[in-house]
C-alpha cells in the first residue's frame, strides 16, 4: 500500500510501505527525505494555513483573506450507484491562495467536472483516502491565484490572468499509477470578468483533463 507525503517544498511524494523508515530524493527539489511509517494526507476541511510565515489549524488561506476547502460530496445527479467506484481525494495543505474570497467553488467545479466525465464508467465518490489499487485520482492544490484585478477590469484580451494549479497521481488498474503537474491560466476576452469564474472554468478544464489521464 502506498504511504502519501509531502516534501518541504509542496510536492506530493509516494512510496511502497515496505520503504517506511527508508530515505528517498525529492523529484522535484531533491531534497533527501524519510519515508514516514504512515503518514496518508486526508481531505480534512481543517487544514494549514501560511500567513506570515506561520502555519496554524483552519482552511487554507492567505493575509488576503481567501481560501479554499475541498469538496467532500459529487453532485447526486453525477453520481451513477451500481458502476465500479472510482475515488477522488483532495488535499490542500501548503496552497498558496492569492484571492480576496471563497475559492472552495473552483475544487468543486474541478470535481464536477471529473465525475461528469466518467460517470459512463464508474461512480464517482470524494473519499479521504482511496483503496489500494482501486480507481482512484489524488489531487493536491498548488496554487489559486485570482491574477491582476485592474487589469481584468479595465484592459480587454490576455488581460487579467488568473491561475489554478494542481499536482498529484491517478490510479488504474491498465496503467498503474501517472503522477501529473498542471497549470491552467484563465483570461478574459471581453471587459470585465469575474475572477471566481474564470478560476471555475480553470477547474472545469483540469478535472476533465485528470479525468482523461485516469482513462488511459
Amino acid at each position: 500500500m502506498p504511504i502519501d507525503f509531502n516534501c518541504p517544498c509542496g510536492a506530493l511524494l509516494s512510496a511502497d510501505d515496505s520503504r517506511a523508515g527508508l530515505t528517498v530524493s525529492c523529484p522535484n527539489c531533491n531534497q533527501v527525505l524519510e519515508v514516514p511509517a504512515d503518514a496518508p494526507l486526508t481531505a480534512e476541511p481543517l487544514d494549514y494555513a501560511r500567513s506570515g510565515g506561520t502555519i496554524t489549524s483552519g482552511p487554507v488561506a492567505s493575509p488576503r483573506g481567501g481560501f479554499v476547502i475541498p469538496p467532500d460530496t459529487i453532485p447526486p445527479k453525477l453520481r451513477k450507484p451500481g458502476l465500479p467506484p472510482c475515488y477522488l481525494v483532495f488535499h490542500t495543505r501548503g496552497a498558496h491562495i492569492n484571492a480576496s474570497f471563497d475559492a472552495s467553488p473552483v475544487l468543486q467545479s474541478l470535481a464536477d467536472a471529473f465525475a461528469k466525465k466518467l460517470r459512463k464508467r464508474y461512480d464517482v465518490q470524494i473519499v479521504q483516502q482511496a483503496p489500494p489499487d482501486a480507481p482512484s485520482a489524488t489531487i493536491r492544490l498548488v496554487q489559486v491565484d485570482e491574477g491582476n484585478r485592474f487589469l481584468r477590469y479595465f484592459l480587454t484580451f490576455f488581460a487579467g490572468k488568473t491561475i489554478l494549479e494542481i499536482e498529484g497521481r491517478t490510479t488504474n488498474q491498465t496503467s498503474g499509477q501517472q503522477f501529473f503537474h498542471e497549470t491552467h491560466k484563465g483570461i478574459t476576452g471581453v471587459i470585465g470578468g469575474s475572477a471566481l469564474g474564470l478560476l471555475k472554468v480553470s477547474g472545469k478544464a483540469l478535472g476533465t483533463k485528470v479525468a482523461k489521464k485516469l482513462l488511459k
